[in-house]
């Protein structure tokens, strides 16, 4: 399963690009004048220009956390798990009892292996 972190991070890079490219190919910036004709508006222009900035700077955030969560994914996996004691069966009456490892190898019979 992908970390929260990579998810969320995926998240705002496809956001970010969908916005991006919907100011850029879809965002209309001219107006209808009385005449008929169609004219660039200044203002339009400038949230064009803003929506495509602020998409590629959501998608470069996403990026970096996307990358942050596989960094963090990497170093999880990495680490070793704790080593993990023996234990002997207990005898009929007594609690669990603990074996070092030198009680452990005294007890394999080396000639049947």
């Amino acid at each position: 399963m992908k970390s929260l972190t990579r998810m969320a991070g995926l998240f705002l890079l496809l956001i970010g690009l969908g916005a991006a490219v919907y100011f850029f190919m879809f965002f209309d910036v001219s107006v209808e004048t009385n005449s008929g004709d169609r004219v660039v508006n200044l203002s339009l222009m400038s949230q064009r220009q803003n929506g495509i900035v602020f998409g590629f700077g959501m998608a470069v955030v996403g990026a970096i956390i996307v990358a942050i969560g596989n960094m963090g994914a990497k170093a999880a996996d990495r680490v070793p798990a704790p080593p993990q004691p023996v234990r002997r069966a207990a005898k009929p009456g007594e609690g669990p009892t603990w074996k070092s490892a030198k009680e452990i190898e005294s007890d394999i019979d080396w000639d049947k292996m």
